[in-house]
């Protein structure tokens, strides 16, 4: 796991969907759950989900994910 914390440190900014999903399903199946909440999406991913919630009328959760 040390290789996602330099991975993660060194591009905070720019971690791929792709590999921020391996991240989240790699920390699951080792049980890593603190971890696993520890991972953060990019603003792109966070402002996607946001309005999803917003379309589906669920505004306290779209301005929870923006927190």
């Amino acid at each position: 796991m040390a290789l996602w914390n330099m991975i993660v440190h060194a591009h905070t900014r720019s971690v791929s969907k792709r590999l921020f999903s391996r991240m989240v399903t790699l920390y699951d199946h080792h049980h890593l759950l603190e971890k696993m909440i520890e991972v953060k999406p990019d603003k792109d991913t966070i402002r996607r989900v946001a309005n999803a919630f917003r379309k589906l009328g669920q505004e306290e959760k779209s301005k929870l994910v923006t927190k």
